[in-house]
């Protein structure tokens, strides 16, 4: 038995890549996650197009792989090429669903996939790619054993909000290289590791992928290829006036401005974001306020979030500058505001970057007496 289990791992191994586009897969390495859960990798089962059947020898559009021997886990399914006129026949023609484990349709042309028909039920790695598929409609049966589930780049435009939530050990979902808006709701719960490949699908909504960013616990999302992923921030949300292109990182930090924003035992800031920063030849970025003002410090907080543009702290008994003028953290501030404090001398500012780069300094109702 062990060796049969050894068998299992070293074929889908074999078989096993990250979903990418054509020319990706053909020459880059796998980045798929590497995992081991009963014996079987936490992959989905995936074949290169050099390995689908030759209609001309076989007669079938499918053919059926077998992993191990004498082990009903262990049987696979590659199929290429099927529409909605010969899916059915082509399946057929390998004995599928009975005794299949992992299938791998390449190159369908599909209005609409059903993910609720029976045939699924039992699959514990389902993935159909660079195809054409538009819709996938209807919801996954319960208990459906699937671990991995991948879906990219065949241009899909929905994928019906409840399809996936039935989907309680899934591990891995690829949606890479296609054009969806909105993330359907997905089942993480029980603590288990999640990875969500959303790379090339740059037509997602920003606000989707933040819902999840922010959950933390049981529900923590991590993300596959992430230095590879953008998402559309559109015009209606947050501080948005236009619809960019947003790395994911960039998105990551909106989760993680709050605990970035400085506090002490008995005060906390306000930081919110700004605006979306472009410059020409570099990442967009995200342009932070930080609000310090009424909360009775003595002196401009040691720490500010990256790419903080604008700080007040009026309304406090802060009575030096030093900060503004030698902090690292206050190198990208370019408005000021310090009404109604104890300052006295702007001296230490003589010479520094930020009277180079300020746009605004507001210093109204203090002790200064000389400039």
């Amino acid at each position: 038995m062990k060796m049969e289990w050894f068998a299992i791992i070293i074929c889908l191994y074999a078989g096993v890549a990250s979903a990418r586009t054509e020319e990706d897969q053909q020459t880059s390495s796998s980045t798929s996650i590497s995992g081991i859960s009963g014996g079987l990798l936490e992959q989905c089962f995936y074949q290169e197009s050099s390995e689908c059947p030759d209609v001309k020898t076989t007669g079938c559009s499918c053919k059926k792989i077998t992993l191990a021997h004498n082990n009903p886990e262990g049987n696979a399914v590659l199929c290429c090429n099927l529409n909605i006129q010969n899916f059915e026949s082509e399946l057929s023609c390998t004995g599928f669903p009975s005794n299949i484990s992992y299938i791998h349709i390449r190159n369908a042309t599909l209005d609409v996939f059903n993910v609720s028909e029976i045939r699924w039920r039992r699959l514990k790695s389902l993935a159909i790619t660079d195809g054409r598929i538009k819709r996938v409609k209807g919801q996954f049966r319960m208990m459906t054993p699937t671990i991995c589930l991948n879906l990219s780049n065949n241009a899909l435009i929905e994928v019906e909000n409840n399809s996936l939530t039935r989907l309680a050990q899934l591990t891995t979902l690829d949606l890479s290289y296609n054009n969806l808006t909105h993330l359907p709701a997905l089942n993480t719960m029980n603590g288990r590791e999640f990875w969500l490949d959303i790379s090339g699908t740059n037509t997602l909504w920003c606000h989707d992928i933040y819902q999840y960013i922010n959950k933390t616990g049981e529900k923590q999302i991590n993300f596959n290829r992430e230095n590879e992923t953008v998402c559309s921030a559109s015009k209606t949300w947050h501080w948005f006036n236009t619809t960019e292109q947003v790395p994911l990182k960039q998105v990551r930090y909106l989760s993680l401005l709050q605990t970035e924003c400085p506090k002490g035992d008995a005060w906390q800031c306000q930081c919110n974001f700004r605006r979306f920063d472009i410059v020409e030849g570099k990442p967009p970025t995200l342009a932070v306020n930080v609000d310090c003002s009424g909360i009775q410090i003595t002196e401009l907080p040691e720490k500010l979030p990256r790419n903080t543009i604008a700080l007040n702290v009026s309304y406090n008994n802060i009575t030096t500058l030093d900060d503004l003028s030698n902090n690292p953290c206050y190198e990208d501030i370019r408005e000021f505001y310090a009404d109604y404090n104890n300052i006295s001398s702007i001296n230490k500012l003589e010479g520094s970057k930020f009277l180079d780069n300020y746009a605004l300094l507001s210093l109204r109702y203090n002790k200064i007496k000389s400039f």
